[in-house]
């Protein structure tokens, strides 16, 4: 359940946060959509076949905000074949009920749903995916919740009838495994995925970092070389900051070495005053937010940490090239994560290290061994250009054939001919008077 709303989130501008995962864009909307929403704009970023935009920050939308909102939607269906919206809030949901072709080619794929206790008068939205509760959506019948503030049952705030219109007429839509793995946001909780080789770990934590860490089923059993890839993660909290460190300190004395990838600057401080038993994880890259002044959008980047050690622990950021504009972005960090930065010692990742982990995040090929995997690529190359070596002969040939056809006199090629054939009986003839 999401915590209860503040009026003050009414107000806030919009702001535009953008990650790419292989052909899937994904852009997150938060705060009010209004006049200065450039809807044609932010659809001219999209540049993969399909777009998956998180909607669940939207808190306002005006009358010009809509009318943007729609261009916003007429552009990006020209430019992706699947748009998806994720985690609709009540005004989304509001609004695709009341203007038309406000969805436009997108599909509802999960929403929240307005609660309010009678009793204490708190206001608070419940998940709700569409193909999991497709029969309350049918149905229009809500079920009512118990507040999470007196204990006392809460009703939707809405009409059901009227709210669940649109998404009846629509239908389930279901997530495919690639967005389910990197776009899927649950309302809480984090995503775990472990895969063991040999005597190494790779476990990638995706969602939200709070205090339903799974820290003790993590730790358990866990031994020899440890990967942990932080990349996917979207929010950490206090509390998962907390359990984070205890996880690190706890396995420390206990595995080979840990090493650590895309972690976020909260993550940092546990690493900088490293004070437990044990080996020090070793910081391999980091996530980094960037902010374009250009397009107004937030984009996610990888920084190698073991590259660029020198430069960052001075608290030279390195500035990077915006994908949609080719202007210059820049990091927004908070000032205590530089003074981190430079309390880390220089990390010993080794290359075979790095290579591993590229193979096990799904960047690598892993499913032939390194050797078989060359030799096939060798294979193919080597049919490919016999192939076409094959090809510009006999297109060669038939060049040939049509120039003498078009261009070289009857005569004259009559006469060849003739001549080529009196040279051949000629030459019969002499061989048969040899043999005699």
């Amino acid at each position: 359940m999401a915590p209860p709303l503040s009026g003050d989130s009414l107000v806030q501008k919009l702001t535009v946060e953008k990650q790419v995962r292989r052909d899937v864009t994904l852009l997150t909307l938060s705060g009010t959509i209004d006049c200065d929403f450039d809807g044609k704009k932010l659809a001219a970023v999209i540049r993969t076949s399909r777009l998956a935009i998180h909607l669940a920050g939207v808190r306002l939308i005006t009358s010009f905000g809509i009318r943007e909102w729609i261009d916003f939607m007429t552009a990006a269906a020209r430019r992706a074949e699947d748009i998806l919206l994720l985690d609709c809030s009540p005004k989304i949901i509001q609004q695709a009920n009341m203007v038309a072709n406000f969805v436009g080619s997108g599909r509802i794929v999960s929403f929240y749903a307005p609660y309010r206790c009678a009793t204490c008068g708190t206001d608070s939205r419940v998940h709700m995916h569409l193909r999991r509760d497709w029969d309350v959506v049918i149905r229009r019948v809500p079920p009512d919740r118990v507040c999470v503030n007196c204990g006392q049952n809460e009703t939707f705030d809405d009409d059901p009838d009227t709210y669940f219109a649109y998404m009846c007429s629509q239908g389930p839509v279901a997530l495919d495994s690639e967005l389910a793995i990197h776009f899927k946001r649950p309302p809480r909780g984090l995503r775990v995925a472990k895969t063991v080789q040999g005597r190494s770990t790779y476990l990638r934590l995706g969602g939200v970092l709070d205090a339903f860490f799974p820290c003790d089923k993590l730790i358990d059993g866990l031994e020899g070389m440890v990967l942990v890839d932080l990349d996917l993660l979207q929010r950490v909290d206090e509390a998962g900051a907390a359990a984070w460190r205890r996880f690190l300190s706890t396995i420390a004395p206990t595995v080979e070495a840990v090493y650590l990838f895309g972690v976020p600057p909260e993550l940092t401080e546990e690493l900088a005053c490293w004070d437990s038993p044990g080996a020090r994880p070793q910081l391999a890259t980091m996530a980094l937010t960037y902010l374009c002044p250009r397009c107004a959008i937030v984009t996610r980047r990888t920084i190698d940490f073991v590259r660029h050690y020198d430069e960052l622990t001075r608290g030279m950021l390195p500035t990077k090239q915006c994908s949609d504009c080719w202007g210059t972005v820049y990091p927004t960090i908070p000032d205590e994560f530089v003074a981190h930065l430079a309390s880390i010692p220089r990390p010993d990742v080794p290359p075979r290290v790095s290579k591993f982990f590229r193979t096990l995040a799904g960047n690598e090929p892993s499913s032939l061994p390194a050797g078989a995997h060359l030799a096939t690529r060798g294979n193919a190359c080597s049919t490919g250009r016999a192939m076409a070596l094959l090809a510009a002969a006999l297109l060669a040939v038939a060049l040939l054939a049509l120039f003498g056809y078009h261009y070289l006199p009857s005569s004259n090629l009559g006469g060849s001919l003739g001549q080529a054939g009196a040279s051949d009986t000629s030459a019969r003839q002499g061989g048969q008077q040899a043999g005699k």
